[in-house]
């Protein structure tokens, strides 16, 4: 009789469930090796007190990959100098890495923000007032794609959004390969 998923699952990570691991990583191997099982990470909460664990298939691998490399970048080449915030969302406008208090969206009451998630436009900047700051707010789609991968290009190009914003009183030069006075921008951002 073969066994459940769910046991198969239970059986891999059991020397963490049972204190012999604190941590347990099974994310690679041979496509055979890994023919319909879920990928693991398993940790040993700390005190001993239950067992966190994260199954994916290659899509949850992807998502997750994706987030994580965004978040890196985001942090690694923004400088956070007069910036509030930078947010990086993907085509269904979930966000995917931030930096800073993104304020909450709703398209439903924000014209330009519906115009963007309904394709009418494909970027925009607007400028507004904050506690008596001048700010510079600026919405950019973005491709994210790779290179020379093994996976074809469908596996992994996805087309997102940056929404960033500033205080128009602390640009000296911009930081984006756009040009933030003319209200008109390139077709897209590259990451």
């Amino acid at each position: 009789m073969p066994q459940s998923p769910d046991a198969g699952l239970l059986a891999r990570v059991s020397p963490v469930i049972k204190g012999k691991q604190d941590i347990l990583i099974d994310l690679f191997g041979r496509p055979s090796e890994r023919q319909d099982r879920p990928r693991l990470i398993a940790l040993r909460r700390a005190g001993g007190n239950g067992t966190i664990i994260g199954a994916f298939d290659d899509e949850g691998i992807r998502y997750w990959g994706l987030r994580v490399a965004v978040q890196r970048a985001i942090e690694e080449t923004v400088s956070m100098q007069g910036i509030l915030y930078v947010a990086v969302t993907d085509e269904g406008g979930e966000v995917i890495g931030s930096l800073g208090d993104l304020p909450e969206s709703q398209p439903e009451k924000d014209p330009l923000l519906r115009d963007l998630l309904e394709s009418k436009i494909s970027s925009a900047n607007r400028k507004s007032k904050l506690k008596g700051r001048n700010l510079l707010e600026v919405f950019s789609p973005i491709y994210l794609e790779t290179t020379g991968s093994d996976l074809p290009e469908s596996a992994w190009k996805v087309t997102g959004r940056m929404r960033s914003c500033r205080e128009t009183g602390s640009f000296s030069t911009s930081p984006w390969p756009l040009s933030c006075s003319s209200g008109s921008f390139p077709s897209g951002s590259s990451i």
